[in-house]
């Protein structure tokens, strides 16, 4: 299977809206993947691990899906993202395992912004905080 390498320009209003699609393409990659299958939550227990670590956003800002989180993961054992990734690949976990979860991106510093998961039973939750994150994303 070949990949793709879209680039997008959004307006900031329509992230969350990008985001949704991320989780869905995470969902996929889940259902086709042995460990995704299992519903272990590998990204989440690699965050509580410390093996799953926050890595400030990149220049080019790759929004990196779960199944490329999971290829570092099994290639050297550790894995870095930035919020939007962590907390999309969260969200799919979540989902996949059927706790009803979703992205939800605010405005933290004058021209930042930060993703976290919103849950029904938890509330927030900052995947990236819980992986190292320092400041305000």
């Amino acid at each position: 299977m070949g990949k793709i390498h879209p680039y997008l320009s959004v307006d900031t209003r329509d992230a969350a809206n990008l985001l949704d699609g991320i989780v869905s393409a995470n969902l996929g990659q889940m259902r086709r993947s042995s460990v995704g299958a299992s519903s272990s939550f590998p990204i989440l227990r690699g965050i509580q691990n410390g093996t799953v670590r926050y890595k400030r956003a990149d220049r080019n800002e790759h929004w990196q899906t779960w199944g490329e989180l999971m290829e570092q993961l099994q290639g050297s054992g550790k894995a870095e993202g930035d919020c939007e990734d962590l907390a999309s690949a969260v969200a799919a976990e979540l989902l996949f395992a059927g706790i009803p979860a979703r992205t939800y991106v605010y405005k933290s510093g004058p021209s930042l912004y930060h993703v976290v998961v919103k849950t029904d039973r938890w509330g927030f939750l900052d995947p990236s905080r819980a992986a190292g994150m320092e400041g305000n994303g």
